[in-house]
Order: C-alpha cells, then sequence, then structure tokens
C-alpha cells in the first residue's frame, strides 16, 4: 500500500513490510494500530511539507533519483528499526513491547514533524549546539515552530500507546520521551554528524559527492555519521529511555 501511494521506494517498502512483520507478530493488533498511526501522520506531513529545495538538492547528490518524499529502506529502518526491535520484548511481557514500541515511534514522528514543518516555518533555524544562524535545512538547526511541531509528532503516537496501555500517564511519558529523542537527533546533527564542503564551488553540503560533480572535502564530524546513522542513535536512545523509565 505504501508503495503504491509513492510513500515509499521499492528497498523501502521492503524494509518498511519486515518491520510491520514484526511489530504485528510481537504485538499484535496494539502494535499495528500504532505502526498504521505513525505512518499515515508522517507521510501526511512530508506531502503537506516536502523538503525545501536545499534539502532536495542535498537528496540528489547522495543518489541519482530523489527521494525527497519517498523513504528508502535505510531511511525506514532508521526511523522505525530500534522501534521494532522494542517490539520484541513482547515476546516476554506483551504490553513491554509495546510501550518500546510506541515510544520509539513517537521520537521518530516528532523527528519528522520538526523537520517538515520547520523548514517551511520561514524562522532561520539555529544550531542547537551553538546557537548560530544556519541555511534552513542543515542538520542540527532548529526553530520554535519546528520544536512545537515535534511535540505534536511524538503526541500523534504516544496517546495512542497510553491508551492502550490503559494509562494516558504512560501517554505524557511517552510524549516526553518523543520529544527527548527529537533533541538528540538534533544534537547528534550538530555535533557527529559528517558535513563536507565542495572544493570547486566552496558550497556546504552532507554528501561526499556535490551535485557539481566535485568530490568534496571533510570538514566537521565524522566521515561516516549520515543522516541516517544519526537518526538510528537518536530513536535507539528513545527506545532505552522507555525501557529505564519501565524497569524503574
Amino acid at each position: 500500500m505504501a508503495f503504491g501511494l509513492r510513500a515509499l521506494t521499492p528497498s523501502g517498502a521492503l524494509a518498511g513490510w519486515a518491520i510491520g512483520t514484526v511489530a504485528l507478530t510481537t504485538t499484535g493488533w496494539a502494535g499495528g494500530l500504532l505502526l498504521a498511526v505513525f505512518f499515515a501522520t508522517s507521510s501526511g506531513i512530508s506531502r503537506l511539507f516536502p523538503p525545501a529545495p536545499s534539502a532536495r538538492e542535498r537528496e540528489r547528490e547522495a543518489n541519482a533519483t530523489a527521494k525527497a518524499d519517498r523513504r528508502d529502506a535505510l531511511q525506514v529502518l532508521a526511523n522505525g528499526g530500534p522501534a521494532a526491535a522494542g517490539s520484541l520484548a513482547a515476546i516476554v511481557e506483551p504490553a513491554l513491547g509495546v510501550w518500546l514500541l510506541g515510544a520509539g515511534l513517537a521520537a521518530a514522528g516528532a523527528d519528522t514533524w520538526a523537520t517538515g514543518i520547520g523548514m517551511w516555518s520561514g524562522r532561520t533555524p539555529r544550531d542547537i549546539w551553538t546557537r548560530q544562524a544556519v541555511t534552513p535545512g542543515t542538520s542540527g538547526g532548529v526553530t520554535l515552530p519546528g520544536s512545537l511541531a515535534a511535540a505534536g509528532g511524538a503526541a500523534v503516537v504516544a496517546l495512542p500507546t497510553g491508551g492502550v496501555l490503559g494509562s494516558m500517564a504512560w501517554g505524557g511519558v511517552a510524549l516526553s520521551i518523543g520529544v527527548m529523542g527529537m533533541v538528540v537527533d538534533s544534537i547528534l546533527g550538530a555535533t557527529l554528524q559528517g558535513q563536507f564542503q565542495c572544493p570547486a564551488c566552496g558550497s556546504h553540503t552532507e554528501c561526499r559527492l556535490h551535485r557539481c560533480g566535485a568530490r568534496t572535502e571533510h570538514r566537521k564530524g565524522l566521515a561516516w555519521c549520515s543522516n541516517d546513522v544519526v537518526n538510528f542513535l537518536a530513536t535507539g536512545s528513545a527506545v532505552i529511555a522507555a525501557w529505564a523509565v519501565w524497569s524503574w
């Protein structure tokens, strides 16, 4: 269905199928509900607020085919993989699996909403670490509208999670964890994510090959740390935090 709606590339559809199979097998209808809510709302935000032209250009640099509003396998696994891994806890304790799945998806939803709405808000983003103004679309850049949107993106998954678990208090905790995941994503994007510069035209980019054809030079962060790696670490941190809260 997602592939038919052009929300996912073929590889993304396969990765989404794998994540959905794991979550549905371990958490049943409850996990299926959370996955459906996450996918519907995140895809809707991506369609209503597609990446700005500068972000699209960076996507084209990374791949010959633009994937700005179609997620590939790496993007799907980076956003949903940790949540699906958390759902495996349902094998031992069903409610815990639902909780970890919901918290992980809340973090992924927060990041998606913050990115989409923040870039189209018209506000100049600031680096979350240095507080300096940065170009829209720069990893680690945050705006007030984007931060508020992150809470909305987390809430649309967190509140159903609380409803499934029979306590809206859990929904509130999941919302907080989701927003925390977005903050971690921004901090990692500002500090660890690889940043490169084109020696030919001087443009800054997140890719090793610039759209002008020149090979870029590493300037900041870890060269191997891409946006997908940052997303995976941020969503994973939300799942770990959710497990810690449950244990406590």
